[in-house]
């Protein structure tokens, strides 16, 4: 069934196709021998028949293990069965055919250790090894989303991808911190950002996006700064209602102010907060191990002083 298996229907581009069991019979006719006292009369070969109609699970499978054809078509069936069931429990899930693509080639690399093989044939690899599961495609569903590795309706906001994480970094060293801010803003709308009648409009619509953007800029500008601190100032700000480069500028400057006035006992990091530093997300990236490694990278940056 190729590009038109039953599930790529359901969950790619939803079309709708009449299954091959079918769900209704028809009611009994006099073609059928129907008599008005008894309804319809069996007769050799009505039972047959029947079964035509309603096959019984059990005969398919058996039927199936002769014919390949069908035994695909029957796994295909139940594999859009699975389906349906992540689509309910994930209602956010944008279908198109690029992440059908993609979250089959996450899982056939996870799990079969290919991921060029053709997306129906891994599918039904997938499905036949066991490893096609709601929870295995809810799985792959968050993580690629978290890459940016999945389109998103017009107008919404993704997260970025590495690529282009590393071009808002370029701008960054090319000091231009503003455009590096506005160019993370773009990418999370896919390269096209809504049109607004006014930047205090804009502001008000995409707060959240416009302080997770000015965050991760920020931090790039002081990269010789101890994880410790950067995870307490991102505690202090955590309640800020919206977070841009100037007030990000301001809080950070009272915050150096107090940290300096404390005691140096104070100031100083525990071993226990030091093992923390080595988990703690330094840039709020979705890929955690980037940024323990990140963490690792800078405390001992810190230590050569």
């Amino acid at each position: 069934m190729a590009n038109n298996d039953l599930w790529r229907e359901h969950f790619g581009e939803n079309l709708v196709r009449a299954s091959f069991l079918p769900t209704t019979t028809q009611e009994p006719t006099r073609d059928d021998f129907y008599d008005s006292r008894f309804g319809k009369i069996d007769r050799p070969g009505n039972g047959f028949a029947e079964m035509l109609k309603n096959p019984d699970p059990e005969f398919l499978k058996m039927a199936a293990e002769r014919d390949p054809k069908l035994r695909r078509e029957l796994d295909d069936a139940e594999a859009a069965e699975v389906a349906k069931e992540f689509l309910a429990k994930n209602p956010r899930y944008y279908a198109s055919n690029p992440n059908f693509d993609a979250i089959v080639s996450f899982l056939g690399e996870q799990y079969l250790g290919n991921s060029n093989e053709d997306a129906a044939d891994t599918e039904l690899a997938l499905y036949r090894a066991g490893h096609w599961t709601v929870e295995n495609l809810t799985s792959a569903y968050q993580s690629l989303l978290k890459l940016g590795h999945l389109e998103v309706p017009k107008g919404a906001v993704r997260e970025l991808t590495s690529k282009e994480k590393t071009a808002v970094l370029s701008a960054v060293r090319a000091g231009d911190i503003e455009g590096a801010v506005i160019d993370y803003v773009t990418y999370a709308y896919g390269g096209k950002l809504p049109k607004y009648s006014s930047q205090r409009e804009f502001l008000a619509q995409n707060s959240e996006l416009v302080g997770k953007a000015s965050v991760f800029v920020f931090s790039h500008t002081r990269t010789d700064v101890a994880p410790s601190r950067w995870a307490e100032f991102r505690h202090r700000i955590a309640r800020i209602p919206m977070l841009t480069l100037p007030v990000l500028e301001s809080a950070w400057d009272r915050f150096c102010e107090e940290r300096a006035a404390r005691p140096a006992s104070v100031v100083t990091p525990t071993e226990e907060e030091n093992k923390q530093d080595e988990s703690f997300d330094f840039d709020n990236l979705p890929i955690e191990e980037l940024g323990r490694l990140r963490a690792l990278t800078l405390r001992e940056q810190s230590r050569r002083k």
